[in-house]
């Protein structure tokens, strides 16, 4: 990933509602403009992903960040995308902040693991790139009934750090 650029990113939500999946498989690109108006991952502070998010490089890569088995309790990184998955596709490339990092070179890409217990075994806590002046940061947490991050084991949430040019 590093010393490429975004190229389109996307969310990928969970269908909850009855009859939303309807009789189809694969995802559903979101389009409607009531849904579009008060998107269902947009919280103050954080963008909270029930599912994953897919990332296309500048080069044609893609990757995937998801909680998805075969690992519940951690993130999972892999290349390739979720084109076969079932659930609710947004592009968020051209909202922000992401419409300012697409076409901004990957300066640097992290995952951070913890210990998972004394026996040597490690899980994936969060991971981090930084484009530009921005460091985003992907790790497993939902929104509270208030709205606010809390910890979870089956969400995503995607903050957004702007690196003071001063520092």
């Amino acid at each position: 990933m590093v010393g490429h650029s975004l190229s389109r990113v996307r969310y990928i939500l969970l269908e909850y509602a009855e009859g939303a999946v309807g009789d189809h498989t694969g995802l559903r690109s979101v389009t409607d403009p009531a849904e579009l108006h008060e998107p269902a991952w947009k919280f103050e502070g954080f963008h909270n992903v029930d599912f994953g998010i897919e990332f296309e490089l500048d080069d044609g890569a893609a990757f995937f960040a998801t909680w998805d088995m075969p690992w519940p309790d951690s993130l999972r990184l892999a290349r390739g995308d979720m084109s076969t998955w079932t659930g609710a596709s947004w592009d968020v490339t051209d909202v922000p902040p992401w419409n300012l990092l697409t076409k901004t070179p990957i300066a640097n890409f992290e995952l951070h693991y913890e210990p998972w217990d004394s026996e040597g075994g490690f899980w994936f806590r969060d991971m981090t790139l930084i484009a530009g002046s921005t460091v985003i940061t992907i790790d497993g947490a939902d929104a509270d009934g208030d709205g606010r991050m809390m910890p979870s084991a089956t969400n995503l949430a995607v903050t957004f750090l702007t690196l003071d040019s001063k520092t």
